[in-house]
């Protein structure tokens, strides 16, 4: 139990206090913890209206993909022009080749079509391959 504490007191504690310089024990969060309620971003999700671009990593623990497949289904439900790509085997910080020259030419794809109105779709590419 000592090795567990002074474990926590070298490695967790001073790390996490300097990001919430309030907390000084775990112990501590839960009262802090936010009531369950949505998220304020699903929440208010009938008032976007802006063309979304989801994408990201299979294995993102930095975002999960959760948030945004939630995210993208209720705009998909609302009629929004929405899209969801998911790239295999990848964190937060993409490593494959592939995988960030097609990150990069979907967005140029989306902004290309959505903001300066070219006719040309914004899924001009295969989804990647699982």
């Amino acid at each position: 139990m000592q090795e567990e504490n002074a474990f926590k007191r070298k490695y967790f504690l001073p790390h996490y206090s300097c990001v919430y310089p309030c907390v000084r024990s775990p112990s501590t969060l839960a009262p802090r913890s936010p009531s369950p309620q949505p998220p304020d971003s699903l929440h208010r999700v009938n008032n976007i209206t802006t063309p979304t671009l989801f994408m990201g990593g299979e294995i993102d623990w930095n975002l999960p993909i959760l948030g945004r497949e939630q995210m993208c289904q209720a705009l998909k439900r609302l009629g929004r022009p929405t899209e969801l790509v998911v790239y295999p085997r990848e964190y937060h910080e993409f490593k494959t080749p592939s995988h960030i020259k097609g990150r990069l030419e979907r967005c140029l794809d989306w902004y290309n079509h959505y903001v300066t109105g070219d006719a040309t779709p914004a899924r001009s590419m295969p989804a990647p391959k699982m």
